[in-house]
């Protein structure tokens, strides 16, 4: 087996999901898994991700992924197919172990070179699993089984062909201009877009970028631009941003998750 798809479990697993926590979804899981594994340390990354956003939740955890040491497992349970005949999967590279269903996430967060696995859901699952609520029914008793031991991932049916998101890139359209477009809005209402730089390069000094009729310079921090003024920047995930000074980008441009901007370089 390629020795980058070997995976030793720490104890430690992380958990990404579009739950919120206004209800006791994730607090239930928790108490399923360390029923099962209570020697593991559980870590939220977000639960915070909006409903059925693959992408999101696939910039969420590939952004936060090189931060955790070897041996991590990563449960991402965004599951708009919840119930259906849909596969779990779990990927493994470089260390790292992602657990979650077959719907492109996966890939989208361990880029090329993973192994991919077919887990099996019995005899792990919860006993007669519901057909909404899979976090706690198949992939907390999973995500327990890996942890321990019980379930490893290179002794279960390998994966060659899992599902991949569509891919959302820049469009070059000529002149240096380019067009992106806004892929999340995080909580300070900052438009985080699909430029980025691993895949795209760090934009030429002198670039801006225009929503509507408005230019927004492109610079190194927010605190370039005086208060309430747009800045364009390169966030500390590797994406151009555009930000609102000490103020909210989204409220300010009326931009939402889809939108259209423009990227221009100098010529």
């Amino acid at each position: 087996m390629d020795a980058s798809h070997e995976w030793q479990p720490s104890g430690l697993v992380t958990w990404t999901t579009d739950f919120g926590l206004e209800n006791g979804f994730v607090g239930t899981m928790r108490g399923v898994l360390l029923a099962r594994a209570p020697q593991a340390t559980w870590v939220d990354l977000t639960h915070g991700i909006p409903a059925q956003a693959l992408d999101v939740a696939a910039i969420e955890l590939r952004s936060a992924l090189p931060y955790f040491a070897p041996g991590s497992l990563h449960v991402v349970v965004v599951d708009p197919g919840v119930g259906t005949e849909r596969r779990v999967l779990c990927g493994v590279h470089g260390g790292q172990c992602v657990l979650g269903p077959d719907n492109g996430i996966l890939p989208a967060v361990l880029g090329p070179g993973a192994g991919y696995f077919v887990l099996p859901e019995a005899p792990w699952t919860l006993s007669s699993p519901s057909r909404t609520f899979h976090g706690r029914d198949v992939f907390a008793p999973l995500a327990a089984a890996l942890l321990t031991g019980e379930l490893r991932p290179a002794e279960e049916e390998p994966c060659a062909d899992p599902v991949r998101l569509d891919a959302s890139s820049p469009v070059p359209e000529g002149s240096g201009r380019h067009s992106l477009r806004v892929q999340l809005v995080d909580r300070f209402g900052n438009l985080v877009t699909n430029w980025q730089v691993a895949e795209n390069g760090v934009p030429a000094p002198g670039s801006h970028v225009r929503s509507g009729a408005m230019e927004i310079p492109l610079l190194a921090t927010y605190g370039e631009v005086a208060r309430g003024a747009c800045v364009a920047l390169v966030n500390s995930w590797g994406y151009l941003e555009i930000a609102v000074r000490d103020g909210n980008a989204s409220r300010k441009l009326g931009l939402e998750r889809g939108d259209p901007v423009q990227l221009q370089e100098p010529q």
